[in-house]
Order: structure tokens, then sequence, then C-alpha cells
């Protein structure tokens, strides 16, 4: 089942919480442009299959996510799988319908995501832990990756860039040493050339 593999794709290539990879649907990924936009989550104060629609905690919540060549191909792979699942009930996908969602194509429940989650992890013989370490692994590749710590900010949807270098300081420090080193190099190499 190519849910349950893009829940955790996605999870891992946009860093997205989870009421906000519940809560996507196709109109808010553009294979062309390569983006996905978050304009919304689900919560569920009314229960575990009552789900709602509602928009982000704060404006920074509303945000637009670059995604990779590698992402796109994913998902239009899985598009096409959508494509073939939803013909089971005479369907199209819309762009109205979720990214990931129930065998009766609606939105899935709070424990849905967690409890599939979780069974991944016992079939990969894993230790446990929180479906959010997706996000905090996304941030984390990003950070080793070099980018921007306001870029890391925006697309995490973090209303601040303190709350970015309070939760991944750590990792930051981490590679602070090299990146340091290798940014005076370079400096040193295009400024001190001529003397």
């Amino acid at each position: 089942d190519q849910r349950w593999y893009m829940l955790v794709f996605l999870g891992l290539h946009t860093g997205l919480r989870k009421g906000e990879l519940v809560a996507l649907q196709w109109r808010h990924i553009d294979l062309q442009e390569r983006t996905l936009t978050v304009r919304q989550t689900m919560e569920y104060s009314a229960g575990d299959t009552a789900g709602r629609l509602k928009k982000p905690k704060s404006k920074s919540g509303f945000r637009e996510i670059i995604l990779s060549e590698t992402a796109v191909g994913e998902l239009k792979s899985y598009f096409l799988w959508a494509s073939e699942f939803a013909l089971k009930f005479k369907r199209k996908v819309s762009k109205d319908d979720f990214v990931l969602f129930t065998d009766d194509l609606t939105a899935l429940s709070k424990s849905a995501p967690q409890s599939r989650w979780n069974t991944i992890l016992r079939q990969a013989k894993l230790r446990h832990r929180g479906m959010h370490a997706l996000r905090h692994t996304h941030a984390s590749n990003l950070i080793a990756a070099g980018l921007n710590p306001k870029i890391i900010q925006e697309r995490l949807g973090h209303s601040s860039i303190e709350i970015t270098l309070d939760v991944y300081g750590h990792i930051f420090q981490k590679y602070g040493k090299e990146e340091t080193t290798r940014a005076l190099e370079a400096w040193e190499a295009t400024t001190l050339k001529g003397l």
C-alpha cells in the first residue's frame, strides 16, 4: 500500500507536521513548478474520526515548499497509484482529494498515521519514536546540507528564527566549526588574493 510509503516519504522530504500531511490535498501540489503549498491542517478536537480542516495557527504556517526532482518523481508515481485505487470506486482523483486517504477515499483518522508509522518501525525492527521524528530528520538533513537557517525556518513554518535555533541549535553547533572554517577560507581566498 503506497500510502504509507508516501506518508514517510513526504515527512522526510518536506518536514510537514502530521496534521499538515493529513490535510494535504492534490490542489496543494504543483508538480510542474515543483512546489507544495501548506494552507491548512487537520485537527481532531471532536474525536479520532472527526477531522476538521483549519488554517495554520500562525501566518508563518502558510508556506510554499520547494520539491526536489526525486520528490516530484515519487509524487507522479504515487498519483498514478492513487488514480488506479480510485478507479475501484469508479472515481477519478480530483484536486480536492486528499493525498493520503482512507480505503473509502476520505481523510485519515487522527490515529491512522501514527498506527501505520508504529507498524513500519516494528517491521523494520527500529526502536520506537514518534512520527515527529520525520520532521526533525528533515530539518537535520537541511542543516547538514548547509542550508541557510532562515530558509529552514520558513520551510518548517516556524514563526521565528529563535524557534528554529532553539530546537535545532545543537545540530547547527555540530556543523558550525567546519562551516566557519570553509567560510573563512573562501573569504580569504577572494579577499586576500591580490595582496
